[in-house]
Protein backbone atom coordinates (compact mmCIF):
# COMPACT_ATOMS: atom_id res chain seq x y z
CA UNK A 1 0.00 0.00 0.00
CA UNK A 2 1.53 3.35 -1.01
CA UNK A 3 2.57 5.98 1.49
CA UNK A 4 -0.22 8.53 1.84
CA UNK A 5 0.78 12.06 2.89
CA UNK A 6 -2.90 13.03 3.20
CA UNK A 7 -3.41 10.41 5.88
CA UNK A 8 -0.34 11.64 7.73
CA UNK A 9 -1.65 15.22 7.62
CA UNK A 10 -5.03 14.12 8.91
CA UNK A 11 -3.43 12.09 11.67
CA UNK A 12 -1.35 15.12 12.65
CA UNK A 13 -4.45 17.27 12.82
CA UNK A 14 -5.99 14.83 15.26
CA UNK A 15 -2.87 14.53 17.41
CA UNK A 16 -1.87 11.05 16.29
CA UNK A 17 1.49 12.26 15.00
CA UNK A 18 3.40 15.50 15.41
CA UNK A 19 5.15 17.59 12.77
CA UNK A 20 7.89 20.10 13.45
CA UNK A 21 10.80 21.68 11.55
CA UNK A 22 9.85 19.71 8.46
CA UNK A 23 10.06 16.40 10.32
CA UNK A 24 7.30 13.96 11.15
CA UNK A 25 7.43 12.12 14.44
CA UNK A 26 5.15 9.18 14.94
CA UNK A 27 3.36 8.87 18.25
CA UNK A 28 3.59 5.11 17.89
CA UNK A 29 2.53 4.55 21.48
CA UNK A 30 -0.75 6.39 20.96
CA UNK A 31 -1.44 4.65 17.66
CA UNK A 32 -0.52 1.28 19.09
CA UNK A 33 -2.89 1.81 22.02
CA UNK A 34 -5.72 2.77 19.68
CA UNK A 35 -5.28 -0.38 17.62
CA UNK A 36 -4.59 -2.80 20.46
CA UNK A 37 -7.60 -1.61 22.43
CA UNK A 38 -9.82 -2.52 19.50
CA UNK A 39 -8.41 -6.04 19.53
CA UNK A 40 -8.85 -6.33 23.31
CA UNK A 41 -12.53 -5.41 23.08
CA UNK A 42 -13.19 -7.98 20.35
CA UNK A 43 -11.20 -10.70 22.13
CA UNK A 44 -12.76 -10.12 25.53
CA UNK A 45 -16.28 -9.55 24.18
CA UNK A 46 -16.77 -6.54 26.46
CA UNK A 47 -18.06 -2.98 25.97
CA UNK A 48 -15.72 -0.22 24.86
CA UNK A 49 -14.60 2.19 27.56
CA UNK A 50 -15.02 5.91 26.88
CA UNK A 51 -11.28 6.23 26.20
CA UNK A 52 -11.29 3.25 23.82
CA UNK A 53 -14.27 4.63 21.95
CA UNK A 54 -12.49 7.96 21.60
CA UNK A 55 -9.34 6.35 20.21
CA UNK A 56 -11.39 4.36 17.73
CA UNK A 57 -13.37 7.40 16.62
CA UNK A 58 -10.29 9.57 16.26
CA UNK A 59 -8.43 7.06 14.12
CA UNK A 60 -11.49 6.61 11.91
CA UNK A 61 -11.83 10.40 11.60
CA UNK A 62 -8.20 10.66 10.48
CA UNK A 63 -8.80 8.16 7.69
CA UNK A 64 -11.98 9.89 6.56
CA UNK A 65 -10.27 13.30 6.51
CA UNK A 66 -7.48 11.87 4.36
CA UNK A 67 -9.96 11.26 1.54
CA UNK A 68 -12.44 14.09 2.14
CA UNK A 69 -10.86 17.25 3.56
CA UNK A 70 -12.73 19.68 5.76
CA UNK A 71 -14.48 22.43 3.80
CA UNK A 72 -12.32 25.58 3.80
CA UNK A 73 -15.30 27.77 4.73
CA UNK A 74 -14.54 28.24 8.43
CA UNK A 75 -17.72 30.24 9.03
CA UNK A 76 -19.86 27.40 7.66
CA UNK A 77 -18.09 24.86 9.86
CA UNK A 78 -18.53 27.14 12.87
CA UNK A 79 -22.23 27.50 12.11
CA UNK A 80 -22.70 23.73 11.83
CA UNK A 81 -20.75 23.27 15.07
CA UNK A 82 -22.98 25.69 16.93
CA UNK A 83 -26.10 23.81 15.90
CA UNK A 84 -24.51 20.41 16.48
CA UNK A 85 -23.18 21.20 19.95
CA UNK A 86 -26.57 22.58 20.98
CA UNK A 87 -28.28 19.40 19.84
CA UNK A 88 -25.67 17.20 21.52
CA UNK A 89 -26.25 18.92 24.88
CA UNK A 90 -29.96 18.09 24.56
CA UNK A 91 -29.32 14.42 23.73
CA UNK A 92 -29.41 11.51 26.17
CA UNK A 93 -25.61 11.39 26.00
CA UNK A 94 -24.47 15.02 26.31
CA UNK A 95 -21.00 14.30 27.71
CA UNK A 96 -18.34 12.29 25.92
CA UNK A 97 -14.68 11.57 26.65
CA UNK A 98 -13.52 14.64 24.70
CA UNK A 99 -16.86 16.07 23.63
CA UNK A 100 -18.57 16.15 20.25
CA UNK A 101 -16.81 17.32 17.08
CA UNK A 102 -18.63 18.52 13.95
CA UNK A 103 -17.21 19.38 10.54
CA UNK A 104 -18.35 19.94 6.96
CA UNK A 105 -16.55 17.80 4.38
CA UNK A 106 -15.39 19.02 1.00
CA UNK A 107 -14.67 16.69 -1.91
CA UNK A 108 -16.65 14.62 -4.41
CA UNK A 109 -20.37 15.29 -4.74
CA UNK A 110 -22.35 13.21 -2.25
CA UNK A 111 -25.25 13.76 0.12
CA UNK A 112 -23.95 11.92 3.15
CA UNK A 113 -23.14 12.10 6.84
CA UNK A 114 -20.87 10.11 9.14
CA UNK A 115 -21.38 9.54 12.84
CA UNK A 116 -18.15 7.97 14.10
CA UNK A 117 -17.49 6.62 17.59
CA UNK A 118 -17.11 9.16 20.39
CA UNK A 119 -18.97 11.96 18.66
CA UNK A 120 -16.92 12.66 15.53
CA UNK A 121 -19.71 13.79 13.20
CA UNK A 122 -19.20 14.87 9.60
CA UNK A 123 -21.67 16.13 7.00
CA UNK A 124 -20.89 16.76 3.35
CA UNK A 125 -21.30 20.11 1.62
CA UNK A 126 -23.98 18.57 -0.55
CA UNK A 127 -26.01 17.48 2.47
CA UNK A 128 -25.91 21.01 3.87
CA UNK A 129 -26.82 22.41 0.45
CA UNK A 130 -29.75 20.01 0.18
CA UNK A 131 -31.31 21.54 3.30
CA UNK A 132 -33.72 24.43 2.84
CA UNK A 133 -33.83 25.70 6.40
CA UNK A 134 -31.82 25.61 9.60
CA UNK A 135 -34.44 23.29 11.05
CA UNK A 136 -33.75 20.74 8.28
CA UNK A 137 -30.01 20.96 8.90
CA UNK A 138 -30.69 20.51 12.61
CA UNK A 139 -32.76 17.44 11.75
CA UNK A 140 -29.86 15.89 9.84
CA UNK A 141 -27.41 16.65 12.66
CA UNK A 142 -29.83 15.44 15.33
CA UNK A 143 -30.10 12.11 13.53
CA UNK A 144 -26.30 11.70 13.62
CA UNK A 145 -26.12 12.81 17.26
CA UNK A 146 -28.77 10.20 18.04
CA UNK A 147 -26.62 7.49 16.44
CA UNK A 148 -23.73 8.45 18.75
CA UNK A 149 -25.96 8.75 21.82
CA UNK A 150 -27.37 5.28 21.15
CA UNK A 151 -23.83 3.94 20.46
CA UNK A 152 -24.79 2.72 17.01
CA UNK A 153 -21.29 3.35 15.54
CA UNK A 154 -19.79 0.97 18.09
CA UNK A 155 -22.47 -1.58 17.35
CA UNK A 156 -21.67 -1.37 13.65
CA UNK A 157 -17.97 -1.90 14.35
CA UNK A 158 -18.61 -4.99 16.45
CA UNK A 159 -21.06 -6.25 13.84
CA UNK A 160 -18.35 -6.04 11.21
CA UNK A 161 -16.17 -8.16 13.53
CA UNK A 162 -13.05 -7.95 11.38
CA UNK A 163 -10.70 -9.44 13.96
CA UNK A 164 -8.19 -10.70 11.39
CA UNK A 165 -7.94 -7.27 9.79
CA UNK A 166 -7.48 -5.52 13.13
CA UNK A 167 -4.82 -8.00 14.19
CA UNK A 168 -2.94 -7.45 10.95
CA UNK A 169 -3.19 -3.69 11.41
CA UNK A 170 -1.76 -3.91 14.92
CA UNK A 171 1.12 -6.10 13.78
CA UNK A 172 1.97 -3.80 10.89
CA UNK A 173 1.47 -0.68 12.94
CA UNK A 174 3.68 -1.67 15.86
CA UNK A 175 6.47 -3.61 14.19
CA UNK A 176 9.87 -2.14 14.95
CA UNK A 177 11.70 -0.89 11.85
CA UNK A 178 14.96 1.06 11.80
CA UNK A 179 13.90 3.81 9.39
CA UNK A 180 11.53 6.48 10.77
CA UNK A 181 9.86 7.02 7.41
CA UNK A 182 9.29 3.28 6.99
CA UNK A 183 7.89 3.15 10.53
CA UNK A 184 5.56 6.02 9.72
CA UNK A 185 4.37 4.20 6.62
CA UNK A 186 3.68 1.00 8.58
CA UNK A 187 1.77 2.85 11.27
CA UNK A 188 -0.21 4.86 8.72
CA UNK A 189 -1.04 1.72 6.74
CA UNK A 190 -2.18 -0.07 9.87
CA UNK A 191 -4.24 2.93 10.91
CA UNK A 192 -5.79 3.19 7.47
CA UNK A 193 -6.75 -0.49 7.39
CA UNK A 194 -8.63 -0.62 10.67
CA UNK A 195 -10.12 2.87 10.35
CA UNK A 196 -11.40 2.23 6.83
CA UNK A 197 -13.21 -0.78 8.25
CA UNK A 198 -14.79 1.39 10.93
CA UNK A 199 -15.99 3.92 8.34
CA UNK A 200 -17.36 1.16 6.13
CA UNK A 201 -19.27 -0.32 9.06
CA UNK A 202 -20.71 3.06 10.05
CA UNK A 203 -21.66 3.90 6.45
CA UNK A 204 -23.33 0.61 5.62
CA UNK A 205 -23.99 -1.21 8.88
CA UNK A 206 -27.32 0.27 10.02
CA UNK A 207 -30.52 -1.67 9.46
CA UNK A 208 -34.04 -0.27 9.36
CA UNK A 209 -34.65 -0.73 13.08
CA UNK A 210 -31.46 1.15 13.93
CA UNK A 211 -32.32 4.03 11.59
CA UNK A 212 -35.83 4.14 13.04
CA UNK A 213 -34.43 4.36 16.57
CA UNK A 214 -32.13 7.24 15.52
CA UNK A 215 -35.03 9.04 13.83
CA UNK A 216 -37.16 8.72 16.97
CA UNK A 217 -34.36 9.95 19.21
CA UNK A 218 -33.66 12.83 16.81
CA UNK A 219 -37.29 13.96 16.99
CA UNK A 220 -37.04 14.16 20.77
CA UNK A 221 -33.76 16.10 20.64
CA UNK A 222 -35.23 18.57 18.13
CA UNK A 223 -38.26 18.99 20.37
CA UNK A 224 -36.12 19.71 23.42
CA UNK A 225 -34.07 22.38 21.63
CA UNK A 226 -37.04 24.04 19.94
CA UNK A 227 -36.54 22.96 16.34
CA UNK A 228 -39.42 21.74 14.23
CA UNK A 229 -39.27 17.91 14.06
CA UNK A 230 -41.33 18.03 10.85
CA UNK A 231 -38.21 19.38 9.17
CA UNK A 232 -36.45 16.03 9.49
CA UNK A 233 -39.38 14.43 7.66
CA UNK A 234 -39.25 17.14 4.99
CA UNK A 235 -35.55 16.48 4.40
CA UNK A 236 -36.01 12.71 4.28
CA UNK A 237 -38.87 13.02 1.80
CA UNK A 238 -36.56 14.78 -0.68
CA UNK A 239 -33.78 12.22 -0.53
CA UNK A 240 -33.47 10.42 -3.83
CA UNK A 241 -33.52 6.65 -3.92
CA UNK A 242 -30.26 6.44 -5.82
CA UNK A 243 -28.97 3.31 -4.12
CA UNK A 244 -31.56 0.55 -3.96
CA UNK A 245 -29.25 -1.69 -1.97
CA UNK A 246 -28.64 0.96 0.67
CA UNK A 247 -32.34 1.80 0.94
CA UNK A 248 -33.21 -1.89 1.18
CA UNK A 249 -31.07 -2.00 4.33
CA UNK A 250 -31.63 1.48 5.74
CA UNK A 251 -35.28 1.84 4.82
CA UNK A 252 -37.12 3.86 2.22
CA UNK A 253 -36.64 7.59 2.98
CA UNK A 254 -40.33 8.17 2.18
CA UNK A 255 -41.39 5.56 4.73
CA UNK A 256 -38.99 7.00 7.29
CA UNK A 257 -40.40 10.48 6.63
CA UNK A 258 -43.93 9.19 7.20
CA UNK A 259 -42.86 7.53 10.45
CA UNK A 260 -41.29 10.78 11.66
CA UNK A 261 -44.44 12.76 10.83
CA UNK A 262 -46.44 10.27 12.86
CA UNK A 263 -44.37 11.26 15.92
CA UNK A 264 -45.15 14.97 15.58
CA UNK A 265 -47.62 16.47 18.06
CA UNK A 266 -49.70 19.66 17.80
CA UNK A 267 -47.59 21.28 20.51
CA UNK A 268 -44.26 20.72 18.74
CA UNK A 269 -42.21 23.79 17.76
CA UNK A 270 -42.49 25.18 14.25
CA UNK A 271 -39.79 26.64 12.03
CA UNK A 272 -39.11 30.33 12.57
CA UNK A 273 -38.18 32.81 9.86
CA UNK A 274 -35.26 34.19 11.88
CA UNK A 275 -33.58 30.77 11.78
CA UNK A 276 -34.21 30.42 8.06
CA UNK A 277 -32.63 33.83 7.41
CA UNK A 278 -29.64 32.82 9.53
CA UNK A 279 -29.32 29.59 7.57
CA UNK A 280 -29.49 31.36 4.20
CA UNK A 281 -26.76 33.76 5.28
CA UNK A 282 -24.48 31.01 6.60
CA UNK A 283 -24.89 28.85 3.47
CA UNK A 284 -24.84 31.60 0.83
CA UNK A 285 -21.45 30.46 -0.47
CA UNK A 286 -22.78 26.94 -1.11
CA UNK A 287 -25.63 28.19 -3.24
CA UNK A 288 -23.34 30.52 -5.19
CA UNK A 289 -20.94 27.69 -5.98
CA UNK A 290 -18.23 28.92 -3.59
Amino acid sequence: MPFRPALVAAAAALGLISTSAGCQTVNTGRLRNALVRGVDVIQENRPFTEAEEYDLGRTAAATLLATRPVDPNAELTGYVNTIGQTLALASDRPELFHGYHFAVLDGPAAVNAYALPSGFIFVTRDLVASCKTEDELAGALAHEVAHVALKHPLGAVLKAHRFALVSEAVERGTERVPDERARLKRVADGLQSVSADVIDAVSHGYDRATERAADEAAVEVLRRVGYDPRSLADLLSRLERTDSGRNATHGDPQQRAAAVRALVTPTDPTAESVRTRRFLTATAALRSGG
